[in-house]
């Protein structure tokens, strides 16, 4: 299972798809309710893989993309790329309608309901998109102040510091590469002031 929190931070989200907090939580509000943010979820008596509960045709494509670029269908990387993928592609219309919401509540419930009823479409997609455009606005309630969790938690229970850990170590799963660049770069930092500092001393 994928933690809200780091899969939200990912670029994905609001970096390479372009979406503001409503937005994000529109998607975030869909994924629960068909993955609970499990990369491998498969469905129970359907075909249905992944965060998104993708079948047939898109799950083969979503394999074939991931092939193509040197990804793993079955991690998160790899399934979040194609979503952007897909959205920048042939659901078009639904990543425009994703943008064009306000960064409020009321576009989170928009964004979740957008995102059901024109990329999910599952069984009951009207009163499916209803219930994930309202599960949407509990997200944007939870993010809207930005990435720190404003409801709180025990120290070390639900929310607490080992939630926090795990979070922690999704989001390294996730950024690593950018994370490496800032470590090396404040390494070199750290050296070139160890050597004034030890140049002053000599001089």
């Amino acid at each position: 299972r994928i933690p809200a929190e780091p899969l939200y931070r990912s670029n994905y989200l609001t970096g390479t798809m372009g979406l503001n907090t409503a937005g994000a939580c529109g998607i975030l509000a869909n994924i629960e309710k068909e993955s609970n943010f499990g990369v491998t979820k498969k469905e129970v008596g359907g075909g249905g893989y992944g965060l998104v509960q993708w079948t047939g045709g898109r799950l083969t494509n979503l394999k074939n993309w991931c092939n193509e670029n040197d990804k793993k269908y079955d991690s998160l990387d790899g399934q979040l790329g194609f979503l952007a993928h897909e959205l920048n592609n042939s659901y078009s219309s639904t990543l425009q309608k994703l943008k064009a919401v306000d960064n409020t509540e009321t576009g989170a419930y928009q964004a979740g309901y957008y995102f059901c009823y024109n990329y999910e479409r599952p069984a009951n997609y009207v009163k499916r998109s209803q219930e994930r455009g309202e599960l949407a606005k509990t997200y944007f309630n939870k993010y809207k102040y930005g990435l720190i969790d404003k409801t709180g938690g025990d120290e070390m229970g639900s929310g607490g510091f080992f939630d926090k850990l795990s979070d922690g170590i999704d989001y390294l799963k996730i950024n690593w590469k950018s994370v490496l660049v800032r470590v090396v770069l404040m390494l070199v930092a750290i050296v070139l002031i160890v050597a004034a500092i030890k140049k002053g001393f000599l001089s």
